[in-house]
């Protein structure tokens, strides 16, 4: 099995840091409550999904990182791997919202193809103090949905924002979202500062998600007898198709994981 090895440089930062930012999103879609941990270096570890495993976000670079337990093996989905997959929205400012650190917020639309997916009522001073904004949390969504989520139809699906649109927006405070997959609001309730170690995994191997790599890891979320089923069933088809079998076999395991 042959894998393209990363060099993921960012794992090597100093071991310790005065202050990773602690940001609480609850999600109204189901009871899901998760945290992204924040260093200063931007990495981003994502705490409390309904999945085993180690799930971390470079925000510089876009790329997610996932390893599931008793793996030797970080898989990587650089920025270009989903990209070009979902739609960039268009952001169109509707107003003014609630004053929080303050300063004011403002309510926006996020439209893709005309058509309105997402309320979105965000603040620039919430934004530097989470050091995220809504182009991180865009692109977590989208490398998510890549990861585990099948692919969604119609326009309202994942999307993501443009980093000069999301410097200017900031960070979602509130969102009410419509659409194929993505239904439902979602919050931050807390942002504090903590103490503690820089983010970091510490694994020997990091790799590209080649269908081959993204067909192993999606095999591990299934139970024994699913497994079995699925090598006798589905085992011999194409890695590609294999990816979208088994997302479709584990909808129900990561519906509601988007950020």
């Amino acid at each position: 099995m042959k894998y393209t090895v990363l060099f993921s440089l960012f794992f090597l930062a100093s071991s310790f840091v005065q202050a990773d930012t602690l940001i609480e999103i609850t999600r109204q879609k189901g009871t899901l409550t998760y945290k992204l941990v924040v260093d200063e270096q931007r990495t981003v570890r994502v705490v409390g999904l309904p999945l085993a495993g180690d799930f971390y976000f470079n925000a510089n670079t876009g790329t997610l990182f996932s390893r599931l337990p008793g793996e030797r093996v970080t898989y990587a989905v650089p920025l270009g791997k989903y990209a070009h997959r979902v739609p960039h929205a268009r952001v169109a400012k509707q107003g003014k919202w609630k004053d929080y650190f303050e300063s004011p917020s403002f309510y926006w639309r996020m439209e893709v193809e005309d058509q309105t997916c997402s309320h979105v009522f965000a603040n620039q001073a919430a934004a530097v103090k989470a050091r995220l904004n809504i182009t991180d949390l865009t692109r977590l969504n989208a490398a998510l949905t890549y990861l585990l989520g099948p692919a969604y139809t119609g326009t309202c699906g994942p999307y993501i924002v443009d980093p000069a649109a999301g410097a200017i927006v900031g960070l979602p405070l509130y969102g009410i979202h419509q659409g194929s997959g993505d239904a439902g609001t979602s919050e931050v309730t807390e942002i504090v500062e903590v103490e503690g170690p820089a983010n970091k995994l510490n694994v020997p191997t990091t790799v590209q998600l080649t269908a081959m790599a993204h067909a192993r890891f999606l095999k591990t979320m299934l139970g024994g007898a699913e497994l079995a089923t699925f090598n006798t069933i589905s085992g011999q088809l194409p890695h590609q198709q294999q990816v979208r079998a088994l997302k479709i076999l584990l909808r129900d395991k990561v519906a509601g994981l988007n950020p």
